[in-house]
Formats: C-alpha cells, structure tokens, sequence
C-alpha cells in the first residue's frame, strides 16, 4: 500500500516571484502616473492663482474708481427750503393740470354739462329755499350761486341734496356766506362761490 505525505511541498502552490521586466513595468508605470497627477495638480493649481490675481485686481480696480467717483460726486446735502419749493410747484402743477384739462373740454361737450347740471337744479328744489342768481364763468369751476332760506337749517340740507344727487357733478365751491335778515327774523340768504370765483 503506497502512503502519500500531505506534507509534501510539491502538493502546495509556490508563489512566482515577478520578473524583472514586469516589475520594472509595474514600477514605470506608477512614476508616469504619479508624474501626470502630479502635472495635474500643478496645472489647476496655475490656473485658480491666475483667475485670483485676475479677480483681485479687477476688485482694486473698482474700489480706486469707487474712491474716485465719491470724491468727484460727494453727497448731496439735504436742502429744506429746496424741498419745499417742489413741493409748492408739484401742487401748482397738479392745478394748473386739472384746469387744463377742464379748459381742453370742447365747448359743446363743456355746454351739455352745464345745461345738465341748470336742469337738475330745476328738477331737485327743496321746500323753503329759492335760488336768486346763478353764474357761470368763463373759467373751469367759476360757478356761484345765490339763494334764500325760510330757516338756516335748510341752507346745509340744500347742499347736502346738491352732494347727494350730484347736481353740479363734482363743483367745489371755496367758500359759503350766510346772512340773517333782520327785516324777516329767521330768513336768511346765502351765496356759495366756487374755487375759480373765490381766489
């Protein structure tokens, strides 16, 4: 009976020891590649230094120029009474606009609203209070009126009633006088002056 040794190194796989050429192979390739990364390395390096040097001198540049600008416009200092000569000349402007387009109205069209607002004075009496007079003007809001009233109270409830039905469509009067009548205890009369008839 033939016995086996199990022990026998021919049984075991022996490790082959590289060659020379392929661990010179091996090791060349290692340099190229650790020589490309390290290529690289230098090149992205050259490159972001570049871009901030660019960066930096476009910033200085801009803060010389900022510097430059501020000293040739310094701040304007606040001038009260300049401020409050636009604000006087803004609102003459928004009244002289509105008169003007009161005044581009043709004379037709500026007519018919007259003549609408004469018939809702006829068409809207209120009881106790007559008008005596009333005048119309060349000039957009140039319109007063002249009146009597049994009572004073009723002077405030004929305007009201002008307000509410819009007689006069949107006439802003400047100013409103009431007089008593000592002759007629209780009767007064009044007279409404619109803004262009009131200055």
């Amino acid at each position: 009976m033939q016995q086996i040794n199990l022990l026998q190194e021919v049984l075991f796989d022996k490790p082959q020891p590289l060659r020379s050429r392929q661990a010179l192979l091996i090791l060349l390739a290692v340099v190229v590649l650790a020589a490309l990364l390290s290529l690289g390395s230098y090149w992205l390096t050259a490159g972001t230094e570049q871009r901030v040097r660019l960066i930096s001198s476009k910033r200085d540049a801009a803060a010389a120029k900022l510097v430059e600008l501020e000293a040739q416009y310094p701040v304007p200092v606040k001038d009260v009474l300049l401020e409050e000569k636009i604000v006087r000349l803004e609102r003459q402007l928004r009244g002289l606009n509105q008169s003007l387009s009161s005044a581009d109205l043709p004379n037709s069209e500026r007519n018919a609203v007259l003549l609408k607002s004469l018939e809702g004075l006829a068409r809207h009496p209120l009881s106790g209070v007559w008008l005596t007079r009333v005048r119309i003007g060349q000039a957009p809001g140039d319109l007063s009126m002249a009146g009597s009233a049994l009572r004073t109270e009723l002077v405030p409830a004929y305007l009201q009633l002008l307000r509410d039905q819009n007689i006069l469509g949107g006439q802003v009067f400047s100013g409103l006088s009431v007089n008593r009548l000592a002759e007629r205890p209780g009767q007064v009369d009044f007279e409404l002056k619109g803004e262009a008839g009131g200055q």
